[in-house]
């Protein structure tokens, strides 16, 4: 009976499909020690707002802006040294949030391809110069309940817009289900979905359109997935194919 409790509970969170995928995952993590893994992602587009979600005041105690270079490479990260340098070679940029003078929230952005680190994928997110691909967006626990998350969005927005880009893209776990709810009450829309079977170095990638599947021996070895905004937000006249194919 508690066998049967606990999988309605991970069906009725995630669903049967991302369930699945869910338990398969703990199970081949549990037997290899870590060395196998199967996980899902979808790529959702979300718009480019170009007023504010929350009024224009100032705080005394919180603060919004962008780091530079300098700032990025002296600041201590919870994400992996070499990491946060190739972020910034490729121009990622960083918008951070304060209270009191400590830095509580982070949100990156790069407008164009993206070399994803969690797994081996160049994500490309299109059209390009009008879509961007937005990750790593983090607030600690206790400024979750409050401005700092639509503080991170709506500076990151508005620097965003002001370039022309009018699409946010990004990758989200099956299993975030508070991501997803987050990211669909911003008008998020699914532009995609991917599976990964990772044992060791050996990634085998597969996609709900092209590459459709892709077979890596090693870190030099990835998929491209061109991760194209819905056509009703491209420019007026524009070729969906003509986006897909560059």
């Amino acid at each position: 009976m508690a066998m049967l409790s606990k999988l309605r509970e991970v069906f009725g969170t995630f669903g049967v499909a991302d369930g699945l995928v869910y338990l398969a995952n703990r199970g081949l993590q549990g037997l290899s020690g870590g060395r196998v893994r199967l996980l899902k992602y979808y790529i959702v587009a979300q718009p480019v707002p170009a007023s504010a979600a929350t009024p224009p005041r100032r705080s005394a105690s919180m603060e919004v802006r962008v780091l530079d270079r300098d700032e990025i490479l002296a600041t201590e990260w919870p994400r992996p040294r070499h990491v946060i340098e190739r972020r910034v070679a490729e121009g990622a940029e960083c918008v951070a949030v304060f209270a009191k003078g400590r830095m509580v929230g982070f949100q990156w952005t790069l407008a164009g391809p993206y070399e994803e680190d969690e797994i081996r994928t160049l994500f490309c997110p299109l059209p390009e110069g009008r879509a961007a691909w937005d990750f790593d967006i983090f607030v600690e626990p206790e400024y979750r309940v409050g401005r700092a998350f639509l503080r991170l969005w709506d500076e990151t927005n508005a620097r965003l817009h002001a370039r022309g880009v009018r699409w946010c893209v990004s990758r989200i776990s099956a299993v975030a289900i508070d991501s997803r709810r987050s990211h669909a009450r911003m008008q998020a829309v699914d532009v995609g979905a991917c599976l990964y079977l990772c044992v060791g170095s050996v990634q085998l990638s597969l996609f709900d359109r092209r590459p459709f599947v892709h077979l890596g021996f090693g870190p030099g070895s990835r998929p491209v997935f061109r991760a194209v905004a819905p056509a009703d937000r491209m420019p007026a006249g524009a070729d969906r194919a003509e986006f897909e194919n560059r």
